[in-house]
């Protein structure tokens, strides 16, 4: 899979909060040789035009901001490629490491179009009942299908007045997740899905759960980082 080494983050304005910026600038640090592009809201619509699969009315019909950020996300990385990288992340390693991983644990093959990730598999078991791709971290090929598909479909429900308030439900990564089922699962969209372990070691800490207190003496300890390939982090950055 080639893609750009652009690394694409997003925020409401360059007023970062503190956490934000201190994570933003780990990525950075990782990936000096990369391309990085902070992007605000208000670039989305020309970047949303551009693309030329989304009309920017149907964009402004979206009922929520998150929702307007997950569709974003997406028609960045199709106009684009690269990498999207939600600024909540801290960066552990760099990316190159994670990919060469991932050729060799055979998570990718080579005719992939985007690599996605699943949630926390507590976290999917607790709270869906089911695994959840999620759309944190995005790696893509200019034009990748399945980012043309779901923009696409997003459009048309816009349009419709089919998008609920719920943005995890129509346009996150519950939205996301149905897509892909919807045509044909991962394979059949061109999309490798990685180890949850990679980007989302640890699950949501306000959920009950026979792990938590190892977790939670892992997190209090530090020593959960040691026990973990993990390459980036949301969250967890200050335990």
């Amino acid at each position: 899979m080639s893609f750009p080494r652009i690394i694409h983050q997003s925020w409401k304005s360059s007023g970062l909060p503190g956490f934000l910026a201190r994570r933003i600038s780990t990525v950075r640090e990782k990936h000096p040789d990369w391309e990085h592009r902070f992007h605000t809201e208000a670039d989305m619509e020309e970047v949303v035009a551009e693309c030329g699969v989304m009309p920017v009315e149907d964009f402004r019909r979206i009922p929520t901001e998150a929702g307007k950020e997950d569709v974003f996300r997406c028609a960045v990385l199709f106009r684009d490629g690269g990498v999207y990288c939600d600024p909540a992340l801290e960066a552990v390693k760099p990316l190159e490491e994670m990919f060469g991983m991932a050729v060799w644990d055979g998570f990718v093959s080579g005719g992939e179009e985007l690599l996605m990730t699943v949630d926390h598999p507590v976290h999917c078991e607790v709270v869906h009942g089911q695994d959840v791709v999620m759309n944190d971290f995005m790696v893509a090929m200019p034009r990748a299908r399945f980012l043309g598909i779901y923009l696409g479909e997003v459009a048309a429900a816009a349009r419709e007045g089919r998008l609920g308030g719920d943005p995890a439900e129509s346009t996150g990564p519950l939205a996301i997740s149905r897509m892909i089922d919807e045509h044909g699962g991962p394979s059949a969209c061109g999309i490798a899905l990685l180890p949850s372990s990679w980007v989302s070691p640890l699950p949501d800490m306000s959920l009950d759960f026979p792990e938590k207190d190892e977790y939670e003496g892992m997190i209090a300890s530090g020593s959960w980082r040691r026990k973990m390939d993990l390459y980036l982090v949301k969250g967890w950055g200050e335990s």
